[in-house]
């Protein structure tokens, strides 16, 4: 996953960054071949209000940056404007931080290269922060079932994952659980102690806060930053396993705060800077355990139990007009803690990513933080299910958060000249993918996120679940049209080639597959034994 080739040579003020040049050069983004760009590198003060400058003076490019994400940033946009000899522009940083979380812990542990292509990608969108979503895949020393048989990393892999994206301008900062969705480490006996439910920590046992501070000591030593993600969304059993035995029915929202103030010691005493989902806080005071119900109410003696100096992640990837965020980050407004956004790139439905979607809430949601003055937004790319739809496909949705970390206001053109840049071809090629799961009569764009192409892979032929849902036969056409349009688009596609190979032949199977069952229930209702045998 690399760019096309180009050459570019810096001078000036280049020392802070001559390391992360080499690292893109290493990694294949930029290579010394063809006519090269000149660019003078400026280096800007901390009081400088702008982030970067991009100049074409005709004889050369004129870079200046901020930071180092910024400069990378510049560095892609004078690749962009190569052939513009009149060209100048400055753009400021709309948030404070802009990241991407990478699920690691759905059997999908990348390759440290993978990593590291990937944080190439993001430095030239100007993206600042990586967060590696790591339930068990790292290693703890005193807990070697800790991750046992999940592909773990190794602390020397993680360390080089931070030194390379240091380099590049990106905070690396680990993304753990300190409380649910640990289902796979506490399965093995060592967990017994500490096993509230089957992917719940027991709170109050001592051993569940060594476990958890130790947690904290190995990833200290790891990496440079002090901030930690601590997770602790979704624990809507919380309470309701072990812990219930011990000590009875009790409030949800009375045992996170005890629990989240026990970690949050550990994290201080450390010398580590806690950030938390805010699920659970919302949840506990809705009778459905509801997330989103904008007449929930917090009050302010709760509020007083949530440690100021943890920040809080409010994540929505679902809701597709300004409106709607506008009301639930109106609901945050009020809390003393530093609030970051996170939306998705959808990727968890299957095998297929879902634009519009991203695209149609990722507008909505960003338009509402610039207006609610967040600090931070995070652009997730979960991998439910195993992580089926190759990670490649994140790319168009991390030009749009990059675009909006830059820019006040959308502008699709923009994000597709971005895309044809950085990947070689444009934001409609990759749109291409989407239409595997845009069967003739769905709407476009698909934002109740349906996912037919799924449920045509998995279904057994001779059952028929699904059945009803391709009844009509132009569907076998249309996914003949995406294998013939994917193909084609694979022979240009550079880099991402398997990709769209991949996609190319999903549409095949899928054309093959779609209407089969239909076909033999009719053969066999008509007791047509010819047809049953072919």
């Amino acid at each position: 996953m690399k760019v096309k080739s180009v050459n570019i040579k810096l001078y000036g003020e280049i020392e802070e960054i001559r390391n992360g040049f080499e690292n893109l050069k290493a990694t294949g983004f930029i290579e010394d071949n063809g006519n090269p760009i000149f660019a003078r590198v400026v280096k800007f003060g901390e009081n400088e209000k702008i982030s970067l400058e991009v100049e074409n003076t005709g004889k050369e490019f004129k870079i200046g940056y901020k930071y180092k994400n910024d400069f990378f940033r510049a560095v892609s946009i004078a690749w962009q404007q190569k052939e513009n000899r009149d060209f100048k522009k400055c753009e400021t940083a709309c948030f404070e931080g802009c990241a991407a979380m990478i699920d690691l812990s759905r059997n999908a542990v990348y390759k440290v290269e993978e990593i590291k292509r990937l944080l190439c990608f993001m430095a030239l969108e100007g993206l600042n922060r990586c967060y590696l979503y790591m339930e068990d895949t790292y290693e703890i020393p005193e807990y070697p079932y800790f991750g046992y048989l999940r592909g773990r990393y190794c602390a020397q892999e993680l360390k080089e994952i931070d030194d390379f994206a240091f380099s590049i301008g990106i905070e690396v900062v680990p993304c753990i659980q300190t409380l649910a969705h640990l289902k796979n480490t506490l399965k093995w006996n060592y967990a017994e102690k500490i096993k509230d439910t089957d992917d719940i920590l027991l709170v109050g046992e001592d051993e569940t806060y060594r476990l958890i501070e130790s947690m904290f000591i190995t990833l200290k030593k790891i990496f440079r930053t002090r901030k930690i993600h601590i997770g602790m969304d979704e624990a809507m059993n919380l309470g309701k396993g072990k812990y219930f035995f011990k000590n009875g029915m009790r409030q949800q929202h009375e045992i996170m705060s005890e629990h989240l103030e026990r970690v949050n010691k550990i994290a201080i005493s450390h010398g580590l800077l806690p950030i938390m989902w805010d699920d659970m806080f919302y949840r506990c005071h809705d009778k459905n355990l509801e997330y989103y119900n904008p007449d929930i109410v917090i009050s302010k003696e709760d509020m007083d139990k949530i440690p100021k100096n943890i920040s809080l992640v409010y994540w929505d990837y679902y809701h597709n007009n300004e409106e709607d965020y506008d009301k639930l980050l109106s609901m945050r407004d009020s809390f003393p803690n530093d609030i970051i956004f996170a939306g998705g790139i959808w990727r968890w439905m299957g095998y297929v990513p879902m634009y519009s979607k991203t695209f149609a809430a990722t507008n909505a949601a960003l338009k509402a933080c610039k207006k609610h003055k967040v600090k931070e937004i995070m652009a997730t790319a979960w991998g439910d299910d195993g992580a089926e739809t190759p990670i490649e496909a994140i790319v168009p949705g991390l030009i749009l958060f990059g675009e909006h970390f830059y820019g006040e206001a959308f502008d699709e053109s923009s994000i597709n000249k971005r895309c044809i840049t950085l990947t070689g071809l444009s934001l409609y090629d990759f749109f291409e993918i989407e239409r595997l799961d845009l069967l003739p009569g769905c709407e476009f764009p698909n934002l109740k996120t349906k996912n037919p192409s799924k449920h045509v892979l998995y279904q057994d032929i001779l059952l028929g679940a699904f059945d009803v849902y391709f009844e009509n036969e132009e569907i076998e056409q249309h996914y003949e049209i995406c294998r013939k349009k994917l193909s084609e688009i694979s022979f240009r596609a550079g880099s991402f080639k398997p990709l769209f190979e991949m996609y190319s032949k999903l549409a095949d199977v899928l054309s093959k597959k779609s209407r089969i069952g239909i076909k033999i229930r009719k053969a066999y209702l008509n007791n047509d034994r010819k047809a049953l045998e072919d």
